[in-house]
C-alpha cells in the first residue's frame, strides 16, 4: 500500500541562471520516479529550468554571462527563492534535488552548490532533502546540506534514501522499465531515450567512465520510444551508441512490434565510424551522428584518454557525410594539458576543414584538478584560466544558427 508521503523530484534552475532555459526533461529523475512507483510511491517532477521561450541564446552568450552564476552562488539570485516558492507550494515531505544527470553526462544539467543552497532553504521548513546526480561525486563538501545523497538510482537504496523507515533492501534487483514521464508536472520536452547506461570507455573528462555499462532490453527501449508519440525524432542519449549486428537488429525488431519508428540522432566515437557501421545505422533510422573529436592536439587527446588522432577525425567526418547523415562535432578546449592555447589553435585549424553541420564548443570543466563551484562547460572564468580569450570567437563562428532539438539560436547581447 502506498504511503501518504508527498515527494517532489526537482531539477533546479541552471540555464535560467544564465538568462536562458533548458526544457529537456531530467531523465534521471524520471527513472527514479519509476523506481519509486515500483515500490508503491508517487512523486511529481518539477523541471525548474523550463520556460515557454521558443528560442535560445547562443553559446557565446552563455560564456559571457558567467558572472550571473557567481551571483547566484552568493545568494543574489531571485531564481533561488522562486524555486523554493514553487516547491514549497506543493507542501512536500521529501524533495529530491538533482545536480547533473548521471545518465546523460554529455550536457550541463545543474550545479551542485546551487542545489545545496536550495536545500538549505527547504530544510528550514522541516523538509527532508535528498541529492542525486553526477555533480555530487565531484563536490563531496556539499553533502552536509542534504539528509541523504543517492549514488545509484537503480538500487533499492535509492528508495530507502528518499523514504527513511521504508527500507528497500539493496539486494532487490532493478527490473528494467522505461522512465516515468507522466510524473512530470512542468511540460518538459522528453526527446532523449537510452538504449544503454554507462560507458565502456574511460575518457578522463567524462562522468560516464565511472558507470557500469548496462544495455537496456530491446522491449524496454521500444516501450520507451512508444511512450513519446509526438516525437518524430529522438536523441539516443547513450554515451556511445554501441548497438550493432544482432543487438541493433533486436532493437529494430522491438520498434517494429511497437509500430513506432522515429528518426534518431546518436553519439559515436571516431574509431566506430566505418562504412559498414554507418550503413547499419542508416538502415536503423539514424539521421544524425554526433562525434566527440574534442581536440586535434595529440598530447591533449592522450590526457583525455581518447584513442584517436587528427587524420582519423577527418576521415570519420567525411564518411559520416558521405552516408548522407547530419554531422555535429563536439570540441573540448582547455583542461590539465601543457599548452591549452596551442592545442586550441590546432583544433580550430582542423575544425575549419571538417564538413560538419554544427559544432558544440565546450571547455573542460569537470573531473579536473582545481575544480571550482562555478565550473561549467560554458565558463568564461575557465576561458581566462586556459588563456583562450583570443580564439573563442573564432570557435563560436563555427556554430550553426539553429539546432534540430531546440530551434533557433539568437546572439542576444
Amino acid at each position: 500500500m502506498a504511503s501518504s508521503t508527498r515527494i517532489v523530484l526537482a531539477q533546479p534552475p541552471f540555464f535560467r541562471v544564465f538568462g536562458s532555459h533548458n526544457n529537456r526533461g531530467p531523465l534521471e529523475l524520471a527513472y527514479l520516479a519509476r523506481r519509486l512507483s515500483d515500490h508503491g510511491e508517487s512523486g511529481s517532477i518539477l523541471n525548474l529550468d523550463r520556460t515557454d521561450a521558443t528560442t535560445h541564446c547562443t553559446w557565446r552568450n552563455l560564456f559571457a554571462r558567467s558572472p550571473l552564476l557567481h551571483a547566484a552562488l552568493d545568494g543574489r539570485s531571485a531564481l533561488l527563492y522562486e524555486s523554493a516558492e514553487r516547491i514549497l507550494g506543493l507542501a512536500p515531505d521529501v524533495v529530491v534535488l538533482s545536480a547533473g544527470d548521471s545518465l546523460t553526462p554529455w550536457v550541463d544539467l545543474g550545479n551542485v552548490f546551487l542545489a545545496a543552497r536550495l536545500a538549505e532553504l527547504l530544510r528550514r521548513h522541516g523538509i527532508r532533502c535528498v541529492g542525486i546526480g553526477s555533480r555530487f561525486s565531484t563536490a563531496p563538501q556539499v553533502r552536509a546540506a542534504f539528509d541523504a545523497v543517492i549514488d545509484d538510482v537503480f538500487g533499492g537504496d535509492a528508495v530507502a534514501a528518499v523514504l527513511p523507515g521504508r527500507p528497500a533492501p539493496s539486494f532487490v534487483p532493478w527490473a528494467p522499465a522505461p522512465p516515468l514521464l507522466s510524473a512530470d508536472a512542468t511540460g518538459s520536452t522528453w526527446d532523449v531515450v537510452l538504449s544503454s547506461f554507462g560507458c565502456v570507455r574511460a575518457c578522463s573528462f567524462c562522468d560516464a567512465a565511472a558507470q557500469t555499462y548496462r544495455p537496456v532490453p530491446p522491449e524496454v527501449f521500444a516501450a520507451d520510444v512508444e511512450q513519446r508519440p509526438g516525437r518524430d525524432r529522438l536523441d539516443i542519449g547513450d554515451a556511445i551508441f554501441l548497438a550493432r549486428g544482432a543487438r541493433l537488429a533486436a532493437l529494430g525488431e522491438g520498434l517494429r512490434r511497437a509500430a513506432r519508428r522515429p528518426e534518431f540522432s546518436i553519439e559515436l566515437s571516431v574509431d566506430q565510424v566505418t562504412p559498414g557501421r554507418l550503413a547499419e545505422l542508416v538502415s536503423f533510422g539514424v539521421v544524425e551522428v554526433k562525434l566527440g573529436i574534442e581536440s586535434a592536439d595529440d598530447s591533449t587527446l592522450h590526457v583525455m584518454g581518447k584513442r584517436q588522432h587528427a587524420q582519423q577525425i577527418r576521415a570519420a567526418c567525411d564518411r559520416v557525410r558521405d552516408h548522407g547523415l547530419r554531422l555535429t562535432v563536439y570540441v573540448l578546449l582547455g583542461g590539465p594539458v601543457p599548452e591549452p592555447a596551442v592545442a586550441a589553435l590546432r583544433t580550430l585549424k582542423l575544425c575549419r576543414t571538417l564538413p560538419a553541420d554544427d559544432f558544440v564548443i565546450n571547455v573542460w570543466a569537470y573531473n579536473r584538478p582545481g575544480a571550482q563551484p562555478t565550473d561549467s562547460h560554458f565558463s568564461g572564468d575557465l576561458v581566462e584560466e586556459y588563456r583562450l580569450g583570443e580564439i573563442m570567437n573564432e570557435f563560436f563562428a563555427l556554430q550553426a544558427p539553429a539546432k534540430p532539438s531546440i530551434g533557433r539560436l539568437l546572439d542576444i547581447a
